[in-house]
């Protein structure tokens, strides 16, 4: 059997937070193709937690582009803040 050594969207997404620090859906798409970005994130929170850093968390900001629609932007920040 042949394994993928191909890094799972939640290992994508918390390279990319701890690289950046912060993610949006464009930023996801554009940068790593067709993108489930919330149910990466769902997941850093839930089951692939060991994925995340110590001491930090995966955090929503709500942002407002130039067109005033709403999107999310994921940050890792400490936990104390």
């Amino acid at each position: 059997m042949i394994k993928n050594n191909r890094p799972t969207r939640p290992q994508q997404v918390i390279d990319h937070l701890i690289a950046v620090g912060r993610i949006t859906d464009a930023t996801a798409r554009a940068q790593y193709g067709s993108f489930r970005l919330a149910d990466a994130i769902y997941r850093l929170r839930g089951r692939k937690r060991r994925l995340v850093p110590e001491g930090f968390k995966v955090i929503t900001v709500e942002r407002t582009d130039v067109n005033g629609t709403l999107f999310a932007e994921y940050r890792l920040t400490p936990e104390a803040a």
